[in-house]
């Protein structure tokens, strides 16, 4: 399934983004649905990375900057249009931590939250999956 303005897909954010959220009718009676979302995890969105040269601040205040490395690329194209996490001396490499750490707590949270919707999923389906009796 592809979500695109054509298909009806939202704007939550900034001119090209999309609402990635979809609703399922898990019930029989109207309005019991379920919406599951992905948040954007790419890594410009999380700050591990960037299209320009500049810096970012972490959560606990340090600031981490970026550099432009060869094999650093946007993943759709071999130009070298990516900056990374500068680990060039050891008060750069430990704010570039700090920006990591952010990055780890928030794929952490996004995938509780998918935990969760599976869990809250197999509550509601009238036709979840029972374990086999044995």
């Amino acid at each position: 399934m592809k979500l695109d303005a054509a298909s009806g897909a939202t704007s939550t954010e900034g001119a090209n983004a999309i609402d990635n959220g979809l609703r399922f009718q898990v019930g029989a009676n109207a309005g019991q649905t379920i919406a599951v979302g992905i948040s954007d995890m790419r890594s410009q969105t999380l700050k591990v990375s960037s299209a320009a040269t500049g810096s970012v601040t972490a959560s606990d205040g340090r600031v981490a900057y970026y550099t432009a490395i060869a094999s650093a690329t946007d993943g759709t194209s071999n130009d070298n249009t990516e900056y990374a996490l500068d680990l060039s001396t050891s008060d750069k490499s430990t704010a570039a931590l700090s920006v990591l750490d952010d990055a780890i707590n928030s794929i952490s949270s996004q995938r509780a939250n998918l935990a969760l919707t599976k869990i809250v999923w197999s509550i509601r389906s009238p036709t979840s999956a029972q374990p086999a009796k044995t």
